[in-house]
């Protein structure tokens, strides 16, 4: 399956990209290829300007 790069910027947590992309928190969060990201912040509501987050394409 395909994915889109989403870069964050100030303001951004996992809830609001989700919502971006009409998709559920837990499903993009939980994604394999944001392990990485998940490993480095432990909360998805805390992530910094310039994280890469992985949202799958539809």
């Amino acid at each position: 399956m395909a994915h889109r790069k989403h870069t964050v910027k100030e303001g951004d947590c996992i809830s609001s990209i989700a919502r971006r992309y009409g998709l559920l928190p837990d499903s993009v969060w939980d994604d394999p290829k944001n392990s990485k990201l998940k490993d480095e912040r432990k909360d998805p509501n805390v992530l910094m300007a310039g994280d890469t987050v992985y949202v799958r394409e539809s």
